[in-house]
Parts: C-alpha cells; structure tokens; sequence
C-alpha cells in the first residue's frame, strides 16, 4: 500500500440516529434495573411513535413488533446485547426517516415534548419551570429552514410573553444547550445574554451524550416582556 495515500482514504463514520438510538437504550438500561421497569421506560421514551395515528406513517403491526421487541429484550441482563438489540427494534424509525425527514422530525418534536414533560409553545418550542426561572427548549429542527425556526421561536416568545404576564413570579428565561454555543450571535440578537459553557458536572448530569460544547444563556423577564411586545 502507498503510505501516501492513506489520507485519502476514508473511515466509515457512525450514523448520528444510531448512536443517539444507542444512547436512549444505554440510559434505559442503566436507569431501570427490573425488565419490567425498563420495558416501561423505552416504551415511555417512544410513547408518541407507539400510538397509531394520523400523523404517525407506522402500522399498528409495526407498533405491536416493536413492543413485542423490546419487552423481550428487557429481560436480557448484558448491556450491550440489550442497546443492540433494543436499536435494531428501531429499524421502522430510522426507515420513516429516511424515506420522509420532515414528517418524521414533526413526530419526534411532538414525542420529545410528550416524553420530557415540557410544555409546548409551538411545533419547535417548549418550556419547563425550575423555582422562578423559565427554561426554554428548541425542539429537533433539522429539516426547517433557519428563516422558518426563527419565525416559530419569535411566535412561541410571544406566547411565552404571555405566560410571563400572568405570573410575576417568573423573574428570569435561561437556554442551555450546544445550539447556544453554536450560535451565540442568533441569542444574542434575540435579546439573550451569553454566559458561557456549563461547568463540567452539569453537563455530566445533564447532557451525559452530548460531546459537543454546551452553552446557557438567559434574558431577564422584564427585558424579555420589553423585546416581545
């Protein structure tokens, strides 16, 4: 072999959905001790894709092999044999995607939300409260154009306005996420102040599969109430 050329060639790198399929079942597995508490946490994790409907392309026979699926692989006690096992269950997934990114995305906001418990805004925001501070969250946005997520941001901080309005206990709006740091000026024009990465344990905490950098930022609620009119 030409030593030369080994710069050209080319690694096979891994699929970012597959890893973050990985990720979700490592979490489960280490979390949930029980196969029955895990079976209902993958479930609980999934619950929008598991419910039939107009706005999700599986089949109810697709829904029932995937619970079948992982509710045998709940009872396999290896980790790695479980995460392979349970990801290849996702298969249906990460076919949808393939063959429709924008409806899939719509779904997985909608199973975020659903899954975390924070409460929509819109279609891409959501929020969720900690004593006095809002903290906002940008749901998966891949396939909207940057014209269109800043459309649907400046819309959901008008509703938040609103909440904000009605809750003076409310005294400060905070963001932390890699998208923070990967776009500093957008949050800063939004009105955001940049406070910088988060210290290590909280994103050990937090943000435990997330090698990239993670930011927060925050807006005080009377400048938020001043920007949104």
């Amino acid at each position: 072999m030409n030593l030369e050329n080994l710069e050209q060639i080319k690694v096979p790198q891994p699929d970012p959905d597959e890893i973050k399929i990985q990720n979700l079942f490592t979490e489960v597995f280490r979390e949930k001790q029980e196969p029955s508490e895990r079976y209902a946490e993958a479930t609980r994790r999934l619950t929008s894709f598991l419910i039939a409907g107009e706005k999700n392309r599986l089949t109810q026979e697709q829904i029932d092999e995937i619970k079948a699926g992982l509710e045998a692989s709940s009872m396999i006690t290896d980790e790695a044999e479980y995460v392979k096992k349970c990801s290849a269950c996702l298969q249906p997934l990460l076919d949808w995607k393939k063959e429709d990114p924008r409806s899939f995305e719509s779904k997985l906001r909608e199973n975020v939300a659903e899954a975390s418990g924070f409460i929509p805004l819109n279609e891409t925001l959501t929020y969720g409260r900690y004593k006095d501070c809002i903290h906002i969250h940008v749901s998966p946005s891949e396939t909207l154009r940057l014209s269109e997520k800043l459309v649907l941001i400046k819309d959901g901080f008008r509703k938040l306005r609103d909440i904000l309005l009605a809750d003076e206990s409310i005294k400060e709006i905070s963001a932390t996420s890699w998208i923070v740091a990967s776009n500093p000026g957008i949050l800063e024009k939004l009105g955001f102040t940049i406070d910088g990465e988060i210290p290590k344990e909280m994103k050990d905490e937090h943000f435990e599969n997330e090698t990239r950098p993670v930011f927060n930022a925050h807006i005080t609620r009377d400048e938020f109430i001043d920007k949104y009119k």
